[in-house]
């Protein structure tokens, strides 16, 4: 599943487009309009936000647009480059 949130990155900085394992949205996944009985403020990423329960906060898609389905996970900067774990984690510097 392929997100996309409405925030502008500065700069040059790529958009932050994320994927998630379907299995995983359809087993516990969520898209949140409210918190704690209230709308979701814009802070929190009003009008909608994509909750991932277990995962990492940079799947927790903010200000979310738009979920499409696709059989390949999302290209791009943060998919391929950034947020990734090193395959031979080395000591804390």
């Amino acid at each position: 599943m392929h997100t996309f949130g409405a925030d502008k990155p500065p700069f040059k900085t790529p958009p932050f487009h994320r994927s998630v394992e379907i299995e995983k949205l359809l087993e516990d996944g969520l898209v949140a309009w409210e918190m704690n009985g209230e709308p979701l403020a814009l802070l929190h990423g009003a009008p909608a936000r994509l909750v991932v329960p277990g995962w990492a906060g940079d799947h927790w898609m903010k200000w979310l647009e738009r979920l499409t389905v696709q059989a390949e996970p999302q290209k791009g900067f943060y998919m391929e480059t950034a947020y990734k774990y090193p395959k031979q984690p080395g000591s804390p510097a």
